[in-house]
């Protein structure tokens, strides 16, 4: 990445997210999944990596806002949760007869419920659950160097 520049790899996934879905080529698997999904996996790499290695303002500010540190704290919660919610939002929609709800509405929908059910895990058991860890011995931590270096 560091051959494209700082910010080549966030371009070029951008890039080709926008451009992919303009093509004329009738929506397949190809243009649905392998390029979108690879586009948006290089962002958040490039985004991780960079935040890893340390992000300056204002990205960097925005990234250690508390509310976004928090949805960091319950990511594992909102990787679990977030499939059952991909079955029932439209699900409930059927059954509601909203249908002809727009998709954008029903991803909203899924990500506010799972970021609900993920903070409610939190709170109920993860956060209880971490409390035991003081009553078990851990062996130290080794001085390892970390896996990305600074620039």
């Amino acid at each position: 990445a560091r051959s494209c520049g700082r910010w080549g790899v966030p371009l070029l996934s951008g890039l080709q997210a926008v451009i992919s879905p303009l093509w004329n080529k009738p929506s397949g698997i190809f243009a649905d999944y392998v390029l979108k999904d690879i586009a948006l996996s290089m962002v958040a790499t490039w985004l991780v990596a960079s935040a890893a290695a340390g992000i300056g303002p204002p990205l960097g500010q925005l990234l250690s806002a508390r509310p976004l540190r928090f949805i960091g704290t319950i990511s594992y919660g909102i990787y679990l949760y977030h499939l059952f919610f991909l079955v029932l939002v439209p699900h409930g929609l059927r059954v509601l007869h909203l249908e002809s709800t727009p998709a954008w509405i029903g991803s909203w929908i899924q990500g506010a419920r799972s970021i609900g059910v993920a903070c409610v895990s939190w709170f109920v058991l993860e956060k209880p659950l971490n409390a035991f860890k003081r009553y078990f011995a851990f062996p130290p931590r080794s001085s390892a160097s970390p896996l990305i270096e600074a620039p």
